[in-house]
């Protein structure tokens, strides 16, 4: 675990909507609160760190020592279940569909933005899929990114913005995808292969919603 990883975890918990202690309100007690932390768990895993990133975000405070401590020990728990499972390959939609997320989210703790006021209604949701012209099941298998579209158009329309950066389309396998208009946009197709013709494309805001 490196320092980035300290402050991106750290940053996505704020986005979360959790407020750091007092401790921590100058830069001073920022990186002392990084260097503690870091200290302590420098040997976890990529895996670990967005295990905790999920799992503590749902906290109703900042996370303590002991919560961390806790939810590794459930990771451990889960991990060895799951060891005890007959091994099953992630399809390659899984996979893409988790890389964007994660590009999504790298990107706007880059950007230091809120994400979680900004999150749209399941209502919403499902109007904008059925738009894209996305049946009940595609939906759901693509919920999580429909999710984070309209939460960039929902911010978008908070600060006045046309255009958020990217387009939005449907590939043959019924797969949501982005393609990045804007230098500031997130790449999730640079590592990932998917099909880059366009069935809807809308990169500006008055066409999302």
């Amino acid at each position: 675990m490196e320092r980035q990883d300290v402050i991106e975890l750290f940053g996505y918990w704020k986005s979360a909507g959790l407020k750091p202690p007092v401790s921590a309100s100058s830069m001073e007690g920022q990186e002392s609160m990084v260097r503690t932390f870091l200290d302590q768990y420098r040997d976890l895993t990529g895996e670990q760190v967005q295990y905790l990133r999920n799992a503590l975000c749902r906290l109703q405070y900042w996370p303590r020592f002991y919560d961390v401590d806790d939810a590794l020990a459930n990771y451990r728990r889960e991990r060895d279940a799951e060891q005890k499972k007959p091994i099953t390959q992630a399809s390659p939609a899984g996979l893409r569909k988790s890389a964007k997320l994660w590009a999504w989210t790298k990107w706007k703790l880059r950007q230091h933005r809120d994400i979680m006021p900004y999150m749209p209604t399941h209502n919403e949701i499902l109007l904008y899929g059925q738009k894209m012209g996305l049946n009940r099941n595609e939906i759901v298998n693509n919920y999580r990114l429909l999710q984070v579209i309209l939460n960039d158009a929902n911010y978008c329309t908070a600060v006045g913005e046309e255009d958020i950066g990217y387009k939005v389309y449907v590939n043959p396998d019924r797969e949501v995808c982005f393609s990045v208009t804007t230098a500031k946009g997130f790449e999730p197709n640079r590592m990932i292969q998917v099909d880059r013709d366009p069935l809807v494309a809308n990169p500006k805001l008055a066409n999302l919603l």
